[in-house]
């Protein structure tokens, strides 16, 4: 009976450390932030400690911001080759997310390729670390690839510029003097003489240009 007892007071026992331990993972982190700043194409990223052989610290919160060309979209491509982070389901306590809004998440060894589509400037890969249990960490590989841009062969027209609204399709942002898909179409004049002067910006109607004038009030000998 004694003996029994003793094993379900230290079964008791250790519900209550899981427990708690599962409450203080929860708890908010005060570990350091830090940030590394990356313009190359491509390259690789590690835990910290992964190259020196040592498992990642405790309490890490580090992020890498790959600075892309504003010139067009990019694919980011994200091969982890290793992967040694403390597992949980949700990966709630060590983990290392990326792409938009940090909407993958990764944590215990789930080594493969991702892919982060449609990055715009900038993206960012986060790695972080609770309190408790370090492992050995991760290492993986990035490239960046340009995604076609339709704006590179529009049909816009008359000073219209080019909107991308995805990969294949694109939209003409017309001038207040011109219309249709490709801006065009020309917006008639409401005036019946001319030249009909629109002095808020001096457009000649008929000739379809801006021409400058100058008025001088008043007379004078």
């Amino acid at each position: 009976m004694g003996g029994s007892y003793t094993i379900f007071l230290i079964l008791l026992f250790c519900f209550y450390i899981n427990g708690e331990i599962l409450k203080l993972k929860r708890e908010k982190r005060e570990a350091i932030a830090s940030n590394v700043d990356i313009t190359a194409t491509q390259g690789s990223i590690s835990s910290p400690g992964f190259q020196d052989g040592v498992n990642y610290p405790l309490n890490v919160d580090k992020t890498w911001t790959l600075h892309l060309p504003k010139d067009s979209a990019y694919s980011v491509t994200l091969n982890i080759t290793f992967m040694d982070i403390e597992e949980e389901a949700k990966c709630e306590w060590d983990f290392l997310e990326f792409d938009k809004d940090y909407s993958q998440r990764l944590c215990g060894s789930r080594t493969g390729v991702y892919t982060v589509e449609s990055a715009y400037k900038e993206t960012k890969i986060r790695f972080v670390s609770d309190f408790y249990m370090a492992k050995r960490g991760f290492t993986a590989y990035y490239s960046i690839e340009r995604l076609a841009n339709p704006c590179d062969k529009s049909q816009c027209v008359n000073n219209g510029s080019c909107s991308r609204l995805s990969n294949s399709d694109y939209k003409c942002i017309c001038s207040k003097h011109y219309t249709g898909k490709y801006c065009q179409e020309f917006k008639k004049s409401e005036c019946e003489s001319y030249p009909c002067l629109i002095f808020e910006d001096n457009f000649d109607f008929i000739n379809h240009h801006v021409w400058e004038h100058e008025i001088t009030l008043g007379g004078g000998g």
